[in-house]
């Protein structure tokens, strides 16, 4: 039977039929991924909120986050063993992923933030600048991509302490930027246009207020220019690579020496050993291997090793702690394996993310390690 007019479906469109296919492969690739090794619970944790997941067109990574557990992981394994470059004998895709988020970590920026989606995308940028005019604007940075001084360029701001960096949309409007007492005197000598005159305040007071109109096309707060910024120009930094092959020869390009080798990767343990009032005691337990090269110093007649833990807890809204401990010992036997113990108390029921930075003080030997956890009832 023929069918009638309001039952034939319209085919869909290529660009359509390309995403279909595109998810089509990647559900075939999780079916196929059964059968392979599945990533473990904070392995998918990190392949979703800490970089590698931007790797996914917008749609698959928004499915991704919505599914079940097991479906999860199947995805995970199977997108970590396509190999973009096949004519060669290894999968480069694992060491590409490895040193984006290595870059990430040693800038010591949150995976939440803006800036490090930007170095884990598209790498380290020809030009960061932080703009330090405090009775200007609120914490800015100006990141521009390519040599040539026209190219791209970024401004990420910080809407509020405790916050993570984001980048600036035009529709968010200039009034994000400055800080709330400019605003207000921008306003009024605006209303009193005509009437006084001189520089602009923000001008004669901030050296880089004049590249800020510069980049975002707005002078002050009224004064748009038609060939200003749109949205669209910010959020092509912010989508997964065209040529995922492309990204892998970018991140495994040879980069710049430089720096002491990393100390070996330690483990860390997590444990709640006892409750205070309404809080838990959360104990992060970070264990160098056993016979790590330290280097000690001379100190009041002996020798002494010096490690000093910085540590970051944040979550998706913002920073919730930032922390420094310094850790004085003796040199450990080579059998013994250096422990580093920072507790904090925290709120039950409240999932959160852990870094902590150790630098062995001499040489400046240092390593990075990260871990999501959720504070039990």
């Amino acid at each position: 039977m023929s069918p009638t007019p309001r039952s034939i479906r319209r085919l869909p469109s290529t660009g359509r039929r390309r995403r279909l296919a595109v998810l089509a492969g990647l559900v075939a690739m999780s079916l196929a991924a059964t059968t392979r090794a599945q990533p473990d619970a904070e392995a998918v944790r990190r392949f979703l909120a800490e970089g590698p997941s931007l790797l996914l067109p917008a749609a698959e990574r928004e499915r991704l986050v919505a599914a079940g557990g097991p479906e999860q992981a199947a995805a995970v394994a199977a997108f970590l063993a396509a190999d973009p470059i096949p004519e060669t004998a290894d999968n480069e895709l694992a060491a590409a992923l490895e040193r984006r988020a290595r870059l990430v970590a040693e800038a010591g920026l949150s995976p939440f933030d803006d800036r490090a989606r930007l170095l884990f995308l598209h790498g380290a940028p020809a030009e960061r600048v932080g703009v330090e005019c405090h009775e200007t604007y609120v914490p800015l940075e100006v990141w521009r991509y390519g040599i040539d001084p026209a190219a791209p360029t970024l401004l990420l701001y910080r809407p509020a302490v405790g916050r993570h960096y984001r980048a600036w949309y035009p529709t968010a409007s200039k009034r994000a930027l400055y800080t709330d007492e400019m605003e207000y005197l921008l306003e009024q000598i605006e209303e009193l246009r005509g009437r006084i005159s001189g520089k602009r305040i923000d001008l004669a007071i901030c050296p880089e207020a004049k590249r800020i109109d510069e980049v975002t096309g707005v002078s002050g707060l009224f004064g748009f220019r038609r060939d200003r910024m749109r949205d669209a120009d910010v959020a092509r930094w912010f989508t997964p690579p065209a040529d995922l092959a492309a990204w892998v020869r970018s991140a495994l390009a040879p980069a710049p020496a430089g720096g002491p080798e990393p100390l070996p990767e330690p483990r860390l343990a997590i444990g709640f050993p006892e409750r205070r009032d309404q809080r838990l005691t959360t104990r992060f337990r970070l264990e160098l291997p056993a016979g790590t090269p330290l280097e000690a110093v001379d100190a009041g007649g002996g020798r002494e090793v010096r490690v000093a833990v910085a540590g970051t807890i944040d979550r998706p809204d913002g920073i919730f702690e930032e922390f420094r401990t310094r850790f004085v010992f003796a040199p450990p036997a080579a059998w013994s394996p250096p422990v580093l113990l920072v507790e904090r108390a925290l709120r039950p029921e409240v999932s959160s993310r852990i870094s902590r930075r150790a630098t062995n003080d001499s040489p400046g030997r240092r390593v990075h390690v990260a871990r999501g956890f959720t504070v039990p009832a």
